[in-house]
């Protein structure tokens, strides 16, 4: 039966209508995915050091009490940087994994700390962090890869090969010490205020930055971080804790504005099956926060108000202080006091430590 005009039309009509939706969904395709390249490129870009901050450097630690080496090692294509330190000590290794940004000289009291108790201690700068090579930090998940490095160069340097080995991390480095867990080498890991899932974590910033064009975007975030990560795009923390009889140690401050409660590993508490876990969830005031953990409350406060001091002197000089005053600052904080450790929860953690090398045998 011949189509009416009418029909005709209609059917054309049908095929534009069709035509113009696929070119859109094509269109709007290409483009969800070159912004997903470019917000990585962006956020994801190198994490250089900055002169103007409270951080303690390698150069500021009495080199003969505690006697380190500089190291290198691949991860993928790129170098990381990083520091040996207390390599006479039997107890273990401990590696330390910074947070976002932080690097090897992130965690230099714990190391101390570490050190004076009997353990070795590595740290590193990340991929596109610092003094490690790479274009940037390419994501959330690279964090995992640099652990998987920083144990595979422990594994087989002389002085580490055959020192059972715990990871120690903090926010990102937390996460990667988590999902690391399962690595044959290890004995037991501290993760502390670490997301459970890069894309979960990532897509909910999105959502607080551009509300619903997050949900349209979510499926070229997945894509872009499998691109780049492959198999290790969305390692889930809990999955990995579960997948191990291992030694875990979840510490968690209910204070913390920089990973909400809902992206934590340690909101799945009540999910972890792994019998070998232990969660401790800090509440005092002061330590409570997201970087303040493993500080005392005075420190902590004493490093509020200098960070204050230092906004202050920004704010002065339009971002540019000059160095004498930058240096006049510098002089006048307490190190001793602004890294002042708080030892019930460094012996905690040291009780921990001991006891899944003790299980490891």
């Amino acid at each position: 039966m011949k189509l009416t005009v009418s029909a005709r039309k209609r059917q054309h009509h049908l095929k534009r209508v069709l035509v113009g939706i696929m070119i859109f969904l094509l269109t709007f395709s290409i483009l969800s995915m070159i912004a997903s390249a470019v917000i990585f490129r962006t956020f994801f870009g190198r994490s250089e050091t900055v002169p103007e901050t409270l951080e303690l450097h390698i150069s500021d630690v009495d080199s003969k009490q505690y006697p380190f080496r500089e190291i290198q090692f691949p991860s993928g294509e790129n170098l990381l940087h990083g520091y040996l330190c207390g390599t006479d000590n039997q107890n273990g290794l401990i590696i330390l994994i910074s947070g976002a940004g932080g690097g090897a000289e992130s965690h230099l009291a714990e190391m101390m700390y570490f050190v004076d108790h009997g353990w070795a201690v590595l740290a590193y700068d990340g991929t596109g962090v610092r003094s490690s090579e790479g274009a940037g930090t390419r994501g959330l998940s690279q964090a995992k890869c640099d652990a998987l490095a920083a144990i595979a160069f422990a594994s087989e340097a002389p002085e580490t090969a055959g020192l059972p080995i715990v990871l120690y991390g903090h926010s990102i480095g937390g996460y990667a010490a988590a999902t690391a867990l399962d690595s044959s080498e290890i004995s037991g890991a501290v993760s502390i205020a670490a997301f459970n899932s890069p894309v979960e974590t990532m897509y909910y910033f999105a959502k607080q930055h551009v509300g619903v064009l997050a949900d349209a975007g979510y499926p070229f975030l997945c894509l872009q971080n499998y691109l780049i990560f492959g198999k290790d795009a969305d390692t889930s923390a809990l999955d990995t804790i579960n997948s191990v009889d291992k030694p875990v140690m979840i510490v968690y401050g209910t204070n913390d504005t920089v990973i909400p409660e809902e992206l934590s590993i340690y909101s799945h508490r009540e999910q972890i099956t792994n019998p070998e876990a232990v969660f401790l969830s800090v509440t005092e005031d002061g330590r409570s926060s997201h970087s303040t953990a493993w500080l005392t409350a005075d420190a902590a406060q004493y490093a509020k108000l200098c960070r204050t001091r230092l906004e202050a002197l920004q704010e002065e000089y339009n971002g540019e202080i000059p160095p004498q005053e930058l240096q006049t600052f510098f002089d006048s904080v307490n190190y001793t006091r602004l890294y002042e450790l708080d030892e019930q929860f460094m012996a905690q953690v040291l009780d921990f430590c001991s006891a899944a090398v003790a299980r490891a045998g």
